[in-house]
This record gives structure tokens, C-alpha cells and sequence, in this order.
């Protein structure tokens, strides 16, 4: 019997009586839910959460991301309130009181520091687990936050815009209440198999991931795009997506050529690796001083999580939610977006602040003359009979829905 069956047919009186292990039911979502993904963060969280202003053009020339309450760091109208730096960073407090507001703005242009609330946060100069990171912060919650990146193979407009929003896909607010309802439903499914197999407790996020790193089609006209975006910790991955593209024709990746000799249509051709720092919304290291079902409560990051199943570990791949069309960051999570644009004519050095063209991936270095088309088996890997049948499910019974209504 699959849960989510019994929810979809449950009246309001018995949604509020269901329950499955550690997991009670959202009435007005239909959402199988953990106590610790109910909890909104605005209600335990110290830093404001609200839109930031996104992307802006500072002195007339440069598109920056200005994340909450940056701009008057940014357009130099102030020196920030406070510099956070780790404590194994090489330049001292003194030297960082020395800094000009045109080294702040160089710091934050070339992704090696942002700027939040009128403060200014250098990142750690050295690799970091997962890249995450944590501010401790005097008298103040501390500040989490996860540098991720992303590959593109061609200059899109919108660069941190999960796919069922994107502009090329025409988003509308039917599509997206249809998708919601209908992910409601798939996400039931997963998180049910994924207790019962593995004893896995998913908080929403992890389930929605999943619904996008397989492209699992819960609504046929939307093609698998959902509402998550998804990023990698691992620069290398995102650099092998930007240099091998998706041929619909022949159902996979190719090695990506350079053809065109023109500025203007180079420059739309470019291989492009953004850095995306977003900070963690909500989570908690410490137990709460409640219990769910005789369980101790911790609270969980609400806007982003480690990807689950064998396909997104070998991307290291984490997911990101609550963004929205052109980009729109409505929590202000994002913190700082830093593009790097490779071509070979125009921009034959346009990676040589993220180690350059070679990729490390699997042991194995490449050079940026190599076809690496071949990796694609090893980065998007063949999922276990059990899961590619979860699959199957969610898509036939998602089907099923859709076609009564």
C-alpha cells in the first residue's frame, strides 16, 4: 500500500490523524513531513530573511550580485560594519583595516569574499569539507554558508533559476500550482521507499531533489524540470559541463566545439562556470529540548541539502530551493555569484582563477583539448534496479493523476 495513495483520498478529519513512523501529514499540502522541515526559519533565525536586490550594475559597468543589505558596501556608499575572516587567513585584522573600499569591491568581483547585512565575509583560502563553512559570530547566530558551482556550455539569461521557472520554459502559475501538487504526491513516494529501504528518514528538500537530478517526469508536459536547482561542490564537475553539451538528437553529451570567429556570437558560445556562496536558512547543530514520537528534534537547513542516490554523490551535488524566475532570491540566500567565462579566442584565460582548463576528475587529469564526452557514464551513472523501478512508479502513478484531472 503506498502512503501516498492514502493521503490523496483522505478527507481533512483523517490527514490530521495520519501518521507514518516519524512523519505526520501537512493538511493543507498533503505532505508527508518531519517536525524539523515544519518550522519555518523566519521564527529561529537572527538574520533577516527577506528578497535580496539581485543582480545590479555598479559605476555604469559592472553586474554584480547584491545580496541582502549589500548595495551600500558595494557602491562604496559605506565601509562595512564589521569584516569576518577565518582564523587561519593570511591577511591580519590590521592589514584587513587597511583596506580600501576598491579592495572590498575586487575581494567580492573575484568571488574571494561577500558582503551580508552591511558586513564583509572573507571565504577560507583553502579547500574546505564540502565546501561549507561556518562564521561563529559574537552574541549573534552563527552564519553557515556552502560555496557550490554550477556549468553552463552556452551564455543563458538566468543563471541560478531552477529549470520549471526558466523564461525559455515558459512558466506560468498553473504550470507551477499543477507541478506542486503533483510533487506533493511523487515526493510521498520516494520518501516512503526510502524509509522502508534504507530506514532513511528524507526532510522535503532531499525528496525534491531527487525529483530533479532524474528528471523524474511527475508531469509529462514539464519534461522533469522542477523547482530545485542543483550545484556541485566539486569545480571540476562543473567545468565538464561546461565543456561538453546535451545533443537531444543523439540522447547524450558531446565534446562542445568553438566555432564562431566573431566577438558578438563567440561571446554567446563562451563555456561559462558561475560560483554560487549561498548561506545555510534554518538548520541547528544543537538538539532541540523537545521530542517527536520519543525522537530528539534537530533542525534541518531549510533551503538547501546534500543530493541523495548514487547519480548526484558522484556530482557532489547539492540542491537549492526557494528561487525563483530571472533569478528572483525571495529569502536572500544567495550571497554572491561570480562568473567565469572561457573561450578560446576571446577568453583563452578566463578560468585561470578556478585552476584553468585542465579537469581532475576521477583520478585522472584532462586537458582542455581532450574529449571528456566519455565521463559522462561515470558522472551521470546507470541508478540500481530497485531505484530505476521507484522511477518507473512515480511516473506511471504521477500519470495516472494527471490524466483524471
Amino acid at each position: 500500500m503506498y502512503w501516498a495513495d492514502q493521503i490523496k483520498e483522505a478527507s481533512e478529519k483523517e490527514l490530521a490523524k495520519m501518521g507514518f513512523g516519524q512523519f505526520f501529514v501537512n493538511p493543507n499540502t498533503r505532505r508527508l513531513t518531519l517536525i524539523n522541515d515544519s518550522l519555518h526559519p523566519k521564527h529561529r533565525n537572527s538574520f533577516p530573511i527577506q528578497p535580496s536586490l539581485g543582480w545590479q550594475k555598479f559605476d555604469d559597468k559592472f553586474l554584480l550580485w547584491c545580496p541582502l543589505g549589500g548595495e551600500k558596501v558595494l557602491t562604496g556608499e559605506s565601509y562595512p560594519d564589521i569584516v569576518h575572516r577565518p582564523s587561519d587567513y593570511s591577511i591580519t585584522e590590521e592589514e584587513i583595516k587597511s583596506l580600501s573600499k576598491k579592495d572590498i569591491f575586487y575581494l567580492i568581483a573575484n568571488g574571494l569574499a561577500f558582503t551580508f547585512c552591511g558586513r564583509l565575509f572573507l571565504l577560507p583560502e583553502n579547500q574546505f569539507e564540502k565546501n561549507s563553512f561556518n562564521y561563529e559570530i559574537p552574541n549573534h547566530d552563527r552564519l553557515s554558508v556552502f560555496v557550490g558551482y554550477r556549468g553552463h556550455s552556452s551564455n543563458y539569461a538566468e543563471i541560478v533559476t531552477p529549470s520549471l521557472l526558466r523564461k525559455i520554459n515558459s512558466p506560468t502559475k498553473e504550470k507551477f500550482h499543477r507541478y506542486k501538487k503533483l510533487e506533493a504526491y511523487g515526493t510521498n513516494l520516494v520518501k516512503q521507499a526510502f524509509l522502508e529501504r534504507d530506514n532513511i528518514y528524507m526532510t522535503d528538500i532531499q525528496a525534491r531533489g531527487i525529483l530533479q537530478h532524474h528528471k523524474i517526469e511527475i508531469d509529462r508536459e514539464l519534461n522533469g524540470n522542477t523547482d530545485i536547482l542543483d550545484l556541485s561542490y566539486d569545480i571540476n564537475i562543473a567545468k565538464w559541463f561546461a565543456l561538453n553539451s546535451w545533443n537531444r538528437k543523439i540522447g547524450k553529451f558531446e565534446k562542445k566545439k568553438f566555432k564562431e570567429t566573431e566577438f558578438e556570437k563567440a561571446y554567446e558560445e563562451t563555456s561559462l562556470v558561475y560560483q554560487v556562496v549561498t548561506r545555510v536558512i534554518g538548520g541547528m547543530d544543537k538538539i532541540l529540548p523537545i521530542q517527536f514520537n520519543g525522537i530528539d528534534i534537530q533542525l534541518v537547513p531549510w533551503n538547501l541539502s546534500p543530493l541523495w542516490s548514487e547519480r548526484p554523490e558522484r556530482q557532489k551535488g547539492f540542491g537549492i530551493s526557494d528561487i525563483g524566475p530571472g533569478d528572483f532570491d525571495k529569502n536572500g540566500a544567495i550571497m554572491n555569484i561570480v562568473e567565469h567565462r572561457y573561450h578560446p579566442k576571446f577568453f583563452p584565460n578566463g578560468w585561470d582563477k578556478i585552476g584553468g582548463t585542465d579537469l581532475q576528475l576521477f583520478g585522472e587529469s584532462y586537458s582542455i583539448e581532450m574529449d571528456t564526452s566519455h565521463l559522462e557514464s561515470q558522472i551521470l551513472p546507470k541508478e540500481k534496479e530497485w531505484f530505476v523501478e521507484l522511477k518507473k512508479t512515480i511516473e506511471r502513478k504521477s500519470k495516472n493523476i494527471h490524466n483524471k484531472h
